[in-house]
């Protein structure tokens, strides 16, 4: 995933030529262009790559936050359920 941002600068704009980036020596097919990021500007610039993939090629750590979003009276249920898959240590309530 790219932020609209990355994807300027990179002069990617649709995704089925099926581009692709270079970080270091990996390609990374992208997979999608993000639209919004009213609540994280810092992902205007990012280029998002799955978490194991961020450990294992450049010893990166988790992410330290996660945003998610409900709709109304959702809250209650997502934040009972949103730990475990976060966090598959932490047991499910």
């Amino acid at each position: 995933m790219l932020g609209p941002n990355a994807a300027e600068q990179l002069g990617i704009d649709r995704l089925d030529t099926l581009p692709a980036v270079r970080i270091g020596d990996a390609v990374f097919l992208v997979v999608g262009i993000l639209d919004t990021v009213e609540r994280q500007h810092d992902l205007f610039s990012a280029v998002i790559i799955p978490e194991g993939t961020a450990e294992r090629l450049y010893h990166l750590r988790a992410p330290e936050t996660i945003v998610i979003e409900t709709q109304v009276g959702a809250a209650s249920l997502i934040g009972s359920q949103a730990p475990w898959p976060c966090d598959p240590t932490t047991p499910p309530a």
